[in-house]
């Protein structure tokens, strides 16, 4: 045996056999990884053929460097077996470097290149890297070893080196001490002093260069904030014009200033102008549905500092707020009083959040200290050390069974709900972590880090079910303090000083650039229904914005002071705000006219029905796979589709209440199925029929006989009692889309349009006694592919209502086919077309959030805008009587009341005006020609230069 000298006052026993194998050796190292971690094996293999041994450490190195590190390129998938190449290689190698990750754990290849190297009796000289993953977890989605590791007589998880704690350089150096048999302090102090020397001399090569533009970036900061705030006083004086414009009763102009406030809107509205025939546009009508929506509910002066976090409660009724006085704190919404506080002497939390179910309320410290609590009684769950450092990010997944946190340590953490176990480490960037978003669905995780002159200022998308990262972007500004995901997962958005930046995920590029706030933007929050944008900035301002960067944009509070922390409910009906003197506000959204009837489980209710008397309504949703029939004493009862396959198309009640059918497709076939309820007999099972098209609505033209049309001229009469098809209506190859019949039973209509553009349509009238046709007339529309089609026939027969194209609609005589009147909507994607049943209104709802419209038939002339109810308007049904208009919204029914004021005829709505004027105090003196007291009658501010309204009232008053 020899002792070989290493350092003074150090020695490592070896055998000279072994010295000698070493040098005969031709590779120091054979590198095994998964291909899905080529990039890691790369780098590492780079990092360790580069790295030089100190002079004074290498003793028995002939050279300072490694030598030669094998690593395979060929892959091996197709092969039974290690190839002899491989083999001869691992034999040539000194030692075995296994780069771990759960991909690795689940490679055949990674564990036969380790079972054939402790062949060769040197199991003592393998390596493991730890790139991703846990060793030996408890969640074997995440576990990095591989099986050979777990079977054999080392443990290898104290000598793993681990990238994700370590990082790069920490961990190769760690590596190398293995490979090279060297104390590991001595190696990593050494390179550590070379680091310090190489930044050393960097930063003296740019140390003055730096001097040299800081006067020219002082000049131009100093031009830029001059030139902001000349922005930011004249657009409030402009927003100040617009709300006075707004309360005299001018709502057009009052919106066109509201749109110069912002200079920002004008370069996209050219685009997105959508005129109707009330001389609204897209923009503007996005605008009106965003302002005087929400107003400050209660305002609470802490004097106890800044907020660092404020967090909503899923339920809306508790909000926790952190200050760095005062600890946590969580107030009950309604009584305004404290239920929980919390506080530690010298720390305080930095970040909160609440769990979605509403049973955790999550804290990050100071100190690097995260602590759970049940919102139920408000006791530990878990009380841990999990950062070295702020945790300033902190964020539970959609689902809850993960909690995220980002710290000042430059780490992110994925801890377990379960057991409150961490489950991975992720090294996420080179700077501070400082916010956490998910995309709704929770396939994806943003993280943005960075601080002043910090190098690291990306924003980086993450695998949110493999926490494993997909794309960096790259981005030119300092840092982002904030991020989020849009409502459909396809965009980030951050912020970028002052600006939020809209980023394509898919295709890595700027979509969009806007200029929100006159000073760094603090903090960003969304609301997903509707999806729009609450940010908050140092200029002191909170500011709603459109989530999909549109023109849309209002401040709803100017502030003292910096907004440091803000949050939002899901449904934007609350918005808390916390500044940087300790006041706490608190918005509530004005809800809108409805009673709220039904909340569903199931999401998208684009369907809804009623019996003729109205006393029992139906509910559910294209793509659903079940129908909710709700009765007048509010007794409920679901009936479900057979089949995880099958997503309703359409369904049918029967005016008596005694029929429930349904036609669904069945997904991966082009295949549909007809399910068919008799409801007096809860216990029978349904009857379903096969079809071998699928279908797109259903119909009942008669008590036993149904209509049902799809895909490829599909326009079939099913007979309930006799369970058979009975009638094949021929038209062309065009797609049926939406059928409807006569009260009476006595005609129907169908639509059919090419089935790849839904345009080129065609309405047609059919008798219901022969199924004869009566008359057909073809459709033109400015729209060039319609989203949703509707037809519907007024209650007497005489008028029939479709739409014909996305923010279009039609009213034809039935009779005849002429047409009466047409209208174009402000609002896109028009929905659903309901009479009354007095043929007095025509209800029209769409998408974009909005509410239901009442029209006149006749002229298409607005009757009445109900206020919007925060989420798509799906499908409506009159009730019987006529007085109320039920529509359904995502997952809820609502109901309003028409006002009784549209029943009068026209002298006693001139009364009505006229008294309405004179309890204003305005005389009266107008022409016949200014007759319009529309406005009025809408409850619109009426004052002596604005009330242009009604004629001569004299002989009336």
């Amino acid at each position: 045996m020899e002792e070989v000298p290493i350092l003074k006052g150090s020695t490592v026993t070896r055998s000279w056999n072994e010295v000698l194998t070493k040098k005969l050796r031709r590779n120091s190292a054979f590198i095994s990884y998964s291909q899905k971690n080529l990039k890691e094996a790369r780098r590492l293999q780079k990092m360790l053929e580069n790295f030089k041994v100190p002079r004074k450490l290498a003793r028995l190195q002939t050279r300072r460097k490694l030598g030669s590190i094998f690593r395979d390129e060929t892959h091996l998938a197709g092969a039974p077996d290690l190839n002899d190449a491989i083999k001869r290689e691992i034999a040539a190698s000194d030692a075995l470097i296994v780069v771990c990750s759960p991909q690795a754990a689940r490679s055949k290849w990674v564990d036969r290149e380790i079972i054939h190297f402790r062949e060769t009796q040197r199991g003592h000289k393998i390596f493991p890297i730890i790139v991703s993953g846990a060793p030996n977890s408890e969640f074997p989605e995440f576990d990095c070893f591989p099986p050979s590791f777990k079977h054999g007589e080392t443990n290898f998880e104290p000598l793993a080196s681990d990238i994700q704690k370590d990082g790069w350089e920490r961990a190769v150096v760690r590596l190398i001490a293995g490979l090279t048999e060297l104390p590991f302090n001595e190696l990593w102090e050494r390179e550590r002093k070379r680091q310090r020397l190489r930044t050393f001399v960097g930063s003296a090569l740019t140390i003055f260069g730096i001097i040299l533009t800081a006067v020219a970036v002082a000049a131009s900061w100093f031009a830029l904030k001059s030139d902001a705030l000349a922005r930011a006083q004249s657009s409030t004086v402009l927003a100040l014009q617009s709300q006075q414009l707004l309360l005299e009763g001018d709502e057009v102009n009052a919106l066109k200033m509201s749109l110069q406030s912002d200079p920002a809107a004008d370069r996209y509205l050219s685009s997105r102008l959508m005129t109707g025939s009330e001389g609204h546009t897209f923009a503007e009508n996005q605008i009106t549905r965003l302002l005087n929506t929400h107003r400050l509910d209660w305002e609470f002066d802490t004097g106890l500092g800044a907020f660092s976090s404020l967090s909503i409660s899923p339920d809306k009724t508790i909000i926790a707020g952190t200050n760095i006085m005062n600890g946590l704190t969580v107030w009950d919404r309604q009584s305004r009083q404290a239920v929980f506080e919390f506080d530690i002497q010298r720390d305080h939390p930095e970040s909160i959040d609440f769990s979605h179910d509403g049973r955790f309320l999550a804290a990050g410290f100071m100190s690097g200290k995260l602590i759970v609590w049940s919102t139920e009684d408000w006791s530990e769950v878990t009380n841990t050390t999990a950062h070295k450092g702020i945790i300033g990010a902190l964020s539970f997944t959609p689902s809850d069974e993960f909690l995220v946190s980002g710290a000042e340590d430059e780490r992110i953490k994925i801890w377990s709900t379960q057991t409150w176990r961490r489950i991975k480490t992720l090294s996420a960037h080179t700077a501070q972590i400082n916010d956490l978003a998910f995309s709704a669905d929770g396939s994806l995780m943003a993280s943005v880090a960075g601080f002043l002159m910090d190098t690291d200022s990306s924003v980086r998308i993450w695998d949110a079910e493999k926490f494993t990262p997909i794309r960096t972007i790259n981005h030119s500004g300092q840092t982002s303090e904030a991020v989020a995901f849009s409502s459909d997962g396809n965009q980030i958005i951050f912020n970028n000083f002052n600006f939020l930046e809209f980023w394509d995920i898919d295709r890595n590029r700027l979509e969009l650039r806007q200029e929100i706030h006159s000073d760094w933007i603090t903090k960003l929050k969304t609301s997903l229904t509707p999806f729009i944008l609450v940010s908050g900035s140092w200029d002191g301002s909170l500011k709603i914005s459109d989530g999909w960067g549109t023109t849309s944009r209002f401040t709803l509070a100017t502030i003292k002071d910096w907004v440091v922390s803000i949050d939002v409910s899901d449904d934007t009906q609350i918005i808390a705000s916390g500044d940087r003197s300790g006041t706490l506000r608190v918005w509530n959204r004005i809800l809108d006219e409805y009673d709220l009837m039904v909340r569903y489980k199931e999401h998208g209710l684009t369907l809804l029905k009623s019996t003729a008397s109205g006393e029992t309504i139906a509910v559910g949703g294209k793509g659903t796979q079940s129908i909710l029939l709700v009765d007048k004493d509010n007794s409920r009862n679901e009936w479900h589709l057979n089949g995880e396959k099958q997503l309703m198309q359409d369904f049918a009640l029967s005016p008596k209440r005694d029929k429930l059918v349904a036609v669904s497709r069945i997904l991966g076939t082009g295949q549909g199925k007809l399910t068919f309820w008799r409801l007096q007999d809860a216990q029978s099972a349904p009857i379903e029929v096969n079809l071998d098209f699928i279908p797109q609505f259903v119909e009942l033209v008669s008590d036993d006989n149904l209509l049902i049309g799809g895909y490829a001229d599909y326009l079939v009469i099913f007979n309930i009692s006799e369970n058979k098809f009975v009638q094949r209506i021929s038209t062309d190859n065009r797609t049926q889309f939406a059928g409807a019949s006569t009260s009476d039973r006595t005609k129907f209509a169908t639509l059919r349009c090419d089935a790849l553009t839904k345009s080129d349509c065609e309405l047609s009238v059919w008798r219901s006694s022969d199924y004869s046709l009566e008359w057909s007339l073809s459709l033109e529309s400015t729209t060039a592919s319609i989203r949703y089609q509707d037809v519907t026939f007024s209650p007497d027969g005489k008028f029939i209502a479709l739409t014909i194209g996305n923010n279009e609609a039609v009213v034809l005589d039935a009779i005849s086919g002429n047409n009466i009147s047409r209208f174009t909507s402000p609002t896109q994607h028009l929905t659903s077309l309901e009479f009354s049943p007095d043929n007095r209104f025509l209800a029209v709802c769409g998408e974009d959030y909005s509410a239901p419209v009442l029209r006149d038939p006749l002229s298409g002339q607005v009757l009445k805008e109900f206020r919007q109810s925060g989420n798509n308007c799906l499908d409506m049904k009159f009730s019987a009587d006529g007085k109320s208009l039920l529509n359904t919204s995502w997952n809820e029914i609502h109901k309003r009341d028409i006002p009784n004021i549209l029943y009068l005829s026209a002298a006693e709505k001139e009364e009505m005006a006229c008294e309405l004027l004179k309890n204003a105090g305005i005389e009266p003196s107008f022409s016949q020609d200014d007759i319009s007291i529309y406005p009025i009658l809408r409850g619109q501010p009426v004052d002596k230069q604005t009330s242009r309204l009604v004629s001569d009232c004299n002989s009336k008053l």
